[in-house]
């Protein structure tokens, strides 16, 4: 953890952590009044809890997958119909 002060005279305390998940470096922060001890303390804890909230967040390809098991095979070929209209002129839809 590190800080640095703000114009405001208040301090801005960083974490930086691997998230595994999508496989990149990412990094919180916490801005609070004083760099005391208890202030960092605070910035501590407070820093811990976002990472642990920041690591549940599912990340897009999960959330494809849940909408995709929650879907019949019907409804996804109604959606790829609308797409593939869109695609193609419509002599060729109809030829399909």
């Amino acid at each position: 953890m590190f800080y640095k002060q703000l114009d405001s005279g208040k301090y801005r305390y960083f974490e930086k952590y691997f998230d595994e998940k999508r496989n990149k470096w990412r990094q919180v922060t916490v801005t609070l009044k004083s760099k005391s001890r208890v202030a960092q303390s605070e910035a501590k804890n407070r820093l811990a809890r976002k990472i642990e909230q920041s690591k549940k967040v599912p990340t897009a390809n999960e959330l494809q997958k849940q909408i995709v098991q929650n879907k019949t095979v019907q409804e996804i070929y109604e959606e790829w119909i609308v797409i593939r209209k869109q695609d193609v002129k419509p002599a060729s839809f109809v030829a399909e």
